[in-house]
């Protein structure tokens, strides 16, 4: 039974396999008889022996052939172009749509005014190579037209011509720097005449240290993030500690858990576990970095747990310098 079987079994594939040449040189005569124009025979029982005007009758139609044959390769050729196109772009997705670029002669500083995204594309699904900081430099090599998200189509080009395409929305740039003054201020209404304070801008996500109502230093920070958020209000620091280990308030599974955590500086301002602290984790600092955004080559970062994160050199010296009662304002 089983020999009877696998016979069977070969016949099966041996049929198969007939059937598949069969097929093959079917599709093979239609295409000879139907897509490709035949060439045009001169007639077998022409004397080679001709008169002049045989001769040039003969080339007459060995022209209308080779003009036959022309035209079928045009044809050929355009009909087939649109599809290699279209299935290119296909392919290769929307970061490698073909993009005109006006190139500037020379390149142009500018600045991020809020956060910039860097994209592979002049439009919002382009994909996501990193953020600018406000306030930080960059490089226009020119400037293209793409998807308008508010007020304007351009988009600027922020790699030169043999780099990776990285664009950034003009909206969001300008050639002007931005200062201190213009893009951090600090209220400073409520800074005492004397002693030292410690003034704190959720907005803008800045730090200002007073001593007897002058500014000495200032530094970006990052508050809390959003759900949990830095208190407002003011208060005033009654614990330092240096070093010391945070511990997580909440479970561990808990978005919100974190593994015990080594600080090097730490203000206490209000109890329940608020300080202005270092964080060796941190890669940026400052407006926007209080809230989900992406940072190339690291990845998404947020805000704190509700603390105020303090670059470490700072934080080193604001450490040092304020004293047990110095007064904390967190505002708007």
């Amino acid at each position: 039974m089983q020999k009877q079987l696998k016979t069977l079994m070969l016949w099966g594939v041996l049929l198969i396999f007939a059937l598949s040449i069969v097929g093959m040189v079917a599709a093979r005569q239609y295409y000879t008889t139907h897509l490709v124009e035949p060439a045009m025979q001169l007639p077998a029982h022409v004397n080679t022996a001709r008169s002049s005007s045989s001769l040039r009758s003969n080339n007459n139609l060995q022209a209308q052939q080779n003009q036959r044959t022309a035209r079928h390769g045009e044809l050929a050729t355009k009909n087939i172009y649109p599809y290699i196109l279209a299935n290119r772009l296909s392919i290769l997705g929307k970061d490698e749509r073909a993009f005109i670029v006006n190139w500037n002669s020379t390149p142009i500083t500018a600045y991020a005014t809020d956060w910039a995204n860097v994209r592979s594309s002049p439009y919002s699904d382009g994909s996501l190579l990193g953020s600018a900081a406000p306030g930080t430099t960059l490089t226009i090599y020119g400037s293209i037209i793409g998807e308008n998200p508010g007020t304007t189509s351009t988009w600027y080009r922020v790699s030169d011509q043999q780099s990776t395409p990285q664009y950034v929305y003009s909206g969001v740039v300008s050639t002007s720097a931005l200062t201190q003054s213009n893009w951090n201020p600090a209220n400073t209404a409520s800074v005492p005449a004397t002693g030292k304070a410690i003034i704190i801008n959720i907005t803008n996500q800045w730090l200002y240290a007073y001593q007897d109502g002058q500014q000495i230093t200032s530094s970006a920070i990052t508050t809390g993030r959003p759900g949990l958020d830095t208190p407002i209000g003011t208060f005033q620091i009654f614990n330092k500690e240096s070093p010391t280990t945070f511990y997580s308030i909440w479970p561990s599974g808990s978005p919100y858990y974190f593994a015990p955590t080594r600080i090097q500086f730490a203000l206490e301002f209000l109890s329940a576990g608020y300080f202005i602290h270092d964080a060796f984790w941190r890669n940026d600092y400052g407006p926007g970095s209080n809230i989900p955004h992406y940072i190339p080559g690291y990845g998404t970062e947020s805000g704190s747990h509700g603390c105020v994160n303090v670059p470490y050199g700072t934080m080193s010296w604001l450490y040092n310098w304020a004293d047990i009662g110095t007064t904390v304002e967190i505002t708007y």
